[in-house]
């Protein structure tokens, strides 16, 4: 099934419009790839913010409405594997660095 039937199929269901589809996939792709972090949402005048919080980081994903309705789920998830990297990277640093600085000061 193309990602696109999934999107009518879902809207017919719900009632729910194609922005509001991309929106909710987002997050639960974001809730669901980021182990033990919060993860919120907020739409408001045409801007949808995604709000990511993890190990006492706060991470910000903004997108204005026209641009969310352009983009295709394979984009949006494509675009969503580069801020869960990043999210992931940046979550391990401190210990990484907490490691080789108790590496260094044991020598």
């Amino acid at each position: 099934m193309t990602p696109y039937l999934f999107l009518s199929e879902q809207r017919e269901m719900t009632g729910m419009n194609t922005i509001e589809l991309k929106a909710c996939l987002i997050l639960e792709v974001l809730s669901a790839s980021i182990p033990n972090a919060l993860v919120d949402y907020e739409g408001i005048g045409g801007l949808h913010r995604f709000l990511v919080f993890c190990q006492g980081l706060k991470y910000e994903l903004s997108l204005n409405e026209l641009l969310l309705d352009a983009c295709s789920v394979e984009n949006i998830k494509h675009a969503l594997r580069i801020v869960i990297t990043s999210v992931r990277r940046r979550a391990t640093s401190p210990r990484m660095k907490f490691d080789a600085l108790a590496a260094h000061v044991a020598h």
